[in-house]
């Protein structure tokens, strides 16, 4: 009777035995098998980027006025705010003649503000002399805000202010821009995915002396993009530009249309 006690206790003590050391074994093994959660990778914002575009055809209804059409921008990413270069060269010829030149290089600086606002400085020199221009320097600054509705949609609006010296050339018949002159601004921009390859975008820029309403500016740019791939695209712009007072005497109406090809890089 007692050698049955004993052999039911030790039975008793192997099961226990057993049920504390071999079963955490096995759960702690269970443990280990599992794959660990991998956390989705995190865009980093590129610091460079920038592009060449080169103008392949362009036209102002008249099958004898062609062009070239350069364009070139060089950017910089900081923590608050962002440097862009750019710089614009085009020239217009009919039968062999020069009817149109322009030389336009800005820096821009970009600085983030609270909420959406952005405070921008900008310098330009630009040069054309069909428009009766030698020279002309330009300083502004202003305030914009970018409005996103959708991944595919954005409008931003700016209001600024800008003061232009310049060199009028010489014998021209209006020469009110002559000097210094101030200017208040006000844009817009749009800038839409239509499909996963096209993007479309249009701006408008109003320019109004302040101490003259007769002498204002009015620019309108719009372009198709089709993607052909990252360091690619292809574009097809059309731009207008109305001069309430041009320094030649005539009304200051351009329009263009071109074709340029656009390499980008980062």
């Amino acid at each position: 009777m007692l050698s049955i006690k004993v052999r039911y206790l030790r039975n008793i003590f192997l099961v226990h035995l057993l049920l504390t050391t071999i079963t955490p074994a096995l759960f702690s093994q269970e443990e280990t098998e599992v794959e660990p959660q991998i956390e989705p990778e995190v865009e980093v914002e590129k610091k460079n980027s920038g592009f060449i575009s080169i103008g392949i055809n362009a036209s102002y209804g008249n099958v004898d006025r062609s062009s070239t059409d350069f364009e070139s921008e060089l950017e910089r990413k900081f923590k608050r705010q962002t440097v862009t270069f750019d710089g614009h060269y085009f020239q217009f010829t009919s039968r062999g003649k020069r009817v149109d030149e322009n030389i336009e290089l800005s820096l821009i600086d970009l600085v983030k503000l609270k909420y959406r606002f952005k405070l921008y400085g900008k310098i330009t020199a630009f040069r054309n002399t069909y428009r009766g221009y030698d020279s002309q320097y330009r300083f502004g600054v202003g305030i914009l805000e970018t409005l996103k509705t959708k991944k595919t949609f954005s409008l931003t609006y700016r209001l600024g202010y800008q003061i232009r010296n310049s060199a009028v050339t010489n014998n021209l018949i209006n020469d009110y821009n002559n000097g210094t002159n101030q200017f208040l601004q006000a844009g817009c921009k749009v800038d839409v995915n239509l499909f996963e390859s096209v993007d479309f975008s249009a701006k408008f820029d109003y320019d109004l002396d302040p101490n003259n309403s007769t002498n204002s500016n009015i620019e309108i740019a719009s372009k198709l993009i089709f993607k052909v791939n990252k360091w690619l695209d292809l574009e097809a712009k059309y731009s207008y530009f109305y001069a309430g007072l041009p320094v030649t005497g005539k009304l200051g109406l351009d329009q263009r249309f071109s074709v340029n090809l656009k390499i980008n890089f980062n």
